[in-house]
């Protein structure tokens, strides 16, 4: 057991085990498949190596893997997901959608612009001017 303190900060190992406080932050794991994170602001993090990673707080969310996402910020009122190649977002600023390396499309409301991209035979960009 290897066990380390230092100014509000302690981390203890227990072979492949690990537990740490910083403050009122914590989080532990078993090393190198398993972290989980938490502190008093109400993030939330999990991982499970190599198949999911996700944070959470009040009023946001992501959830990554190899093969698909999602997330969403609520407070932002932005959302994104992809599943593979497909990639997909949308908020009060800016919209998404790509299939990759294929096809790009970008749409920025408050611009009045977007721009398409059908690789390699299209590219096109409508504005208001």
């Amino acid at each position: 057991m290897l066990n380390s303190n230092y100014s509000r900060r302690n981390t203890t190992f227990l072979g492949p085990l690990f537990y740490h406080r910083r403050g009122a932050e914590t989080g532990g794991g078993l090393f190198p498949l398993l972290w989980v994170k938490r502190d008093p602001a109400g993030l939330r993090q999990v991982t499970i190596f190599p198949l999911f990673h996700v944070t959470r707080r009040a009023d946001r969310l992501s959830v990554l893997s190899p093969l698909f996402g999602v997330g969403w910020d609520r407070a932002l009122r932005k959302s994104w997901a992809y599943v593979g190649p497909v990639f997909w977002q949308r908020g009060p600023k800016r919209s998404a959608q790509v299939v990759f390396p294929l096809f790009w499309r970008f749409h920025r409301p408050d611009e009045q612009t977007t721009t398409t991209v059908a690789f390699p035979l299209y590219f096109g960009r409508s504005d208001p001017e």
